[in-house]
């Protein structure tokens, strides 16, 4: 029975390891524009208003 910690594994372990390490280069930021909310009015969709959600779920499963 081979142990846990066999030599084959190990090997194997080390592989899987790169050489060296990756550095990722910090950007700094030049160009940052403000993100803003839209001013539009959303209103729900049409079929969403005579329903409650009990039967909105009901009529989807059925469908």
């Amino acid at each position: 029975m081979p142990s846990p910690l066999s030599t084959k594994s190990e090997k194997t372990q080390e592989r899987r390891v790169s050489e060296s390490p990756i550095v990722h280069k910090e950007v700094e930021a030049t160009n940052m524009v403000p993100l803003r909310r839209s001013t539009r009015q959303r209103r729900p969709p049409d079929r969403y208003q005579d329903f409650n959600l009990d039967e909105l779920e009901i009529e989807d499963a059925l469908t």
